[in-house]
């Protein structure tokens, strides 16, 4: 929107022309159309970030969880988006009208990253709904704790992310959880530490990589 100066000049844009003053007088040019070329190479990054981020926006409390320590949720949901473009990404037929379409890859997803020691699952089993895990209790070196809780996060294409955040303590070893009824089909598990200890403010110390367990 153009406006007009004290000195009766006009600044801004009107339309397709645009005015500006440059040493008291007036001048004024053509708004160029922005360069988008959409080269083949731009519509198939587009297209990796639209399916990533489409992905991604499922999992948006596990992340803002597992990427704690990279501040507001908007850095972390880019760097998300930013590490599996680069490692997690495959293409796949295009879907419906799109030129170009992609899949993030479960068995690459990393959903936390952290100083804690991952989970060592020593053994994962599905029952019916029911997820039978038993892991090493050990507590390890710091920043580990017998405190640390194990998270649990399973997701199956059309239903929504499923997060059991208290899953179980490390020092406990053993948990069972129980999937919601609508998750009868094969579930992709990932499994990380986290600790929530009252008065312990946002980093890598309170939390694990996530470690992909599969499908159950």
């Amino acid at each position: 929107m153009a406006r007009v100066l004290s000195n009766g000049l006009i600044s801004g844009r009107v339309g397709n022309l645009i005015y500006y003053v440059r040493d008291g007088k007036q001048y004024v040019r053509i708004a160029k159309a922005p360069n988008d070329p959409k080269t083949e190479k731009q519509l198939r990054h587009r297209a990796k970030v639209r399916d990533s981020g489409k992905f991604f926006k499922q999992f948006d409390k596990v992340i803002k969880l597992g990427y704690q320590s990279y501040g507001p949720p908007l850095r972390i949901f880019n760097q998300v988006v930013k590490y599996h473009l680069a490692n997690a990404m495959e293409e796949t037929a295009p879907v419906g009208k799109a030129k170009y379409s992609f899949r993030v890859v479960p068995e690459k997803v990393v959903l936390a990253e952290g100083n804690i020691h991952s989970p060592q699952i020593d053994s994962c089993q599905r029952i019916g709904q029911e997820i039978d895990l038993s892991w090493n209790p050990e507590i390890g070196p710091v920043p580990n704790r017998h405190t640390d809780s194990l998270a649990l996060i399973a997701y199956s294409e059309g239903n929504l992310v499923y997060a059991e955040f208290h899953a179980g303590l490390r020092r406990q070893g053993a948990s069972k959880v129980t999937l919601p009824k609508q998750y009868a089909d094969p579930v992709h598990l990932w499994a990380f530490y986290w600790n929530g200890e009252k008065g312990m403010s946002a980093s890598l110390d309170n939390v694990s990589d996530s470690v992909y367990l599969g499908t159950y």
